[in-house]
């Protein structure tokens, strides 16, 4: 969630002119400080082996992009691409267990993170 808010506030400018000059004054953007405190819990994603996990190291690598701070984006592609791999999101498996929905999911975020990091 923490990492939703932070992209999101990327293009909070496009929408309002006094918030832009406001961030531009202060040197301080809305994102940061989203960024910072998922950053300090990136510890625990990391120990957690689901697609939630994923998600936010994929979300993190996507955030960072922008910023060109291409090393550290790197490697959180790269973390959200081992877990999708651990995860066996790279392999279509016609489960009964699991819905149509989370199987698209799945599908999905494979898919994003494997494109992305390509």
């Amino acid at each position: 969630m923490l990492m939703t808010l932070a992209l999101g506030s990327q293009f909070a400018h496009l929408k309002a002119t006094t918030l832009q000059s406001n961030i531009h004054d202060s040197g301080h953007y809305p994102g940061s400080m989203f960024y910072d405190l998922a950053r300090s819990l990136i510890s625990d994603v990391i120990c957690i082996p689901s697609v939630e996990a994923v998600q936010a190291c994929f979300i993190m690598s996507v955030y960072l992009l922008p910023a060109h701070a291409y090393d550290m984006s790197y490697l959180y592609m790269e973390l959200a691409l081992e877990k999708a791999v651990a995860l066996d999101l790279h392999q279509s498996k016609s489960d009964r267990g699991v819905s149509v929905e989370t199987a698209e999911i799945r599908h999905r975020i494979w898919w994003s993170v494997y494109s992305l990091e390509r």
